[in-house]
């Protein structure tokens, strides 16, 4: 049961006279901190920033509400491009299971992303950076299906 104050006289999916929409069925965000590190290797000219499990950086917790691992999360720099990936999953989970992913003030959409699945492994690639500094930790908001 979800109950609301002042949001009152509205149905689902419409604006009340305050301007609340009361939706149903929103899907859950997970809130995971990313501890930033700088991964380099010169050699393929690869400089990355965030969090790739095993290799740099960590995730906690490291997996999803919904049982997927917590695989990448950063900022290619030479790449121009940022990576979010899960593992674990039997199944395609699609595209439309990412709604949006914010970290360091910015939003990216999972219908925005190039996306590609591979037999357990799920990838999301944008072409604009979160900000990542492989510095500081960092508390990011994963909204999916």
């Amino acid at each position: 049961t979800l109950q609301l104050s002042g949001a009152s006289g509205a149905a689902l999916g419409s604006p009340n006279s305050q301007g609340v929409t009361i939706a149903e069925n929103d899907p859950p965000g997970d809130t995971v901190t990313v501890t930033e590190d700088i991964y380099s290797d010169p050699e393929f000219s690869i400089s990355l920033a965030g969090a790739v499990d095993l290799l740099f950086g960590a995730f906690s917790p490291q997996i999803t509400s919904d049982g997927k691992t917590y695989n990448g999360l950063y900022d290619a720099w030479n790449g121009g491009n940022s990576h979010f990936s899960l593992t674990g999953m039997a199944a395609d989970p699609g595209q439309n299971w990412l709604v949006s992913i914010t970290c360091r003030g910015t939003t990216m959409t999972g219908s925005g992303a190039s996306y590609n699945y591979s037999p357990g492994y799920a990838v999301w690639n944008w072409s604009a950076f979160f900000g990542f500094t492989g510095t500081s930790p960092s508390t990011c908001t994963i909204v999916h299906n």
